[in-house]
């Protein structure tokens, strides 16, 4: 059966230091962040491909020749619709998740031309009003992870594409991401753990006629020899037969009139205890909403730094723990001068690593900071962009590359 990839990939991930994810650019065509993708041209593995704004002002900025490789390889990659800050969509009022949405849309089409209109929102959350929204800017389908919910819930959700609605009774094709099981095996041979073969047996032994598969695609970024392994995985995928295809290249039966196997009409709410487990950034949640209700008064230029402002990992890194995973000793053999250990805590007899959670709460704040200067007039939009144009703190680079440019 086919394999429909949909890889998340949010360049702000709390366990990919600023820094990091610089450095995974450098070098035009010899950075690790092009081996990635060339590992997928090498053993023609389609995927739909779900790069966030703010990540392509990056790519753009440091490396443009990604640019240029992926839309010379369209036969491989497909851009999803996203936003342009991987936000927490239940957390945004109206106009703040339209911006947010047309942001990330022109971003897109203005360096792309392989794109579909299934659009992957942050965290697999979404709200029926904003399914609403989305149906303005065309958007054909959405996601649901059917895995993240209680198991009360999951009962009741189809494994297979259904309909859908938002308010005023607005239709949505949603897919299902319900293959968890999957999902741990990938990390898994990522990590070296399980043998690539074994991840295509159990991809073989699914019955569906598409199996849809959600990954983040900067895992193979969080530590050594992750790019490497990934690309054992797609050669053993080659070898066994198994075939992706884009979400442009599904049928999908007529489903726009039924429901049926689904008990629910509107898009099931997800929990958010996991990015406000113990509130610790509540404070900097409210002062973000209270900018959000004047988004719409304000100059374009100002609103653009807003965006810097509601990434959902600056939640994560200071609610969640940072995960310990399982790895191959072989990644202990790595020189520890390697700038992929950044951020990674070895634990050698235990064949273990702790992903540290990085600073991105500090650095959100910092975003903020300017941007109230901003609102007060104590700083203009040129000066901000000045002060970090020469500034050699990574977020501040970053935040240069996705917002100057306009300004």
């Amino acid at each position: 059966m086919p394999i429909v990839d949909v890889v998340n990939f949010n360049a702000d991930a709390s366990c990919l230091p600023s820094a990091k994810w610089l450095k995974c650019l450098e070098g035009g065509e010899h950075s690790l962040f092009m081996q990635m993708l060339k590992n997928y041209v090498r053993f023609s593995r389609k995927v739909n491909l779900g790069l966030v704004g703010a990540t392509i002002k990056d790519i753009a900025f440091f490396n443009p020749e990604v640019i240029d490789y992926i839309n010379n390889h369209q036969d491989v990659f497909q851009l999803l619709a996203r936003p342009f800050a991987h936000d927490s969509p239940l957390l945004r009022l109206p106009n703040g998740f339209r911006y947010n949405l047309e942001r990330g849309l022109r971003c897109i089409h203005n360096y792309f031309s392989n794109v579909n209109n299934y659009y992957l929102s942050p965290e697999i959350m979404i709200t029926s009003e904003q399914i609403r929204i989305l149906k303005e800017f065309d958007i054909q389908g959405i996601f649901l992870h059917k895995n993240r919910y209680n198991k009360t819930i999951r009962r009741h959700i189809p494994d297979t594409p259904f309909m859908l609605y938002g308010v005023l009774n607005t239709p949505m094709r949603c897919i299902t991401f319900a293959e968890k099981e999957l999902e741990n095996k990938y990390l898994s041979a990522l990590h070296g753990i399980t043998p690539p073969n074994r991840w295509c047996e159990e991809v073989n032994r699914k019955s569906f006629s598409d199996l849809f598969l959600w990954r983040d695609g900067e895992s193979c970024l969080l530590l050594p020899l992750g790019v490497d392994n990934e690309s054992i995985i797609f050669e053993a995928e080659l070898i066994a037969g198994i075939k992706r295809v884009f979400l442009s290249e599904i049928y999908f039966e007529d489903i726009s009139e039924k429901n049926e196997g689904a008990a629910f009409k509107y898009f099931p709410l997800h929990s958010m205890k996991p990015w406000l487990n113990e509130m610790k950034l509540y404070w900097f949640i409210s002062r973000v909403r209270d900018k959000e209700k004047e988004i719409s008064s304000l100059p374009e230029s100002n609103r653009l730094f807003w965006l810097l402002t509601i990434n959902s990992d600056i939640l994560s890194s200071v609610e969640k723990n940072s995960p310990t995973i399982r790895v191959n000793e072989n990644v202990f053999q790595v020189d520890s001068s390697n700038f992929l250990w950044d951020g990674v805590i070895p634990i050698r007899d235990k064949k273990e690593v702790i992903l540290s959670r990085s600073e991105r709460a500090g650095e959100g704040e910092d975003y903020l900071a300017y941007f109230e200067l901003l609102i007060e007039k104590k700083m203009t939009p040129e000066e901000i962009c000045a002060t970090w144009k020469i500034s050699d703190e990574p977020h501040l680079r970053k935040g240069y590359a996705r917002v100057c440019d306009e300004i």
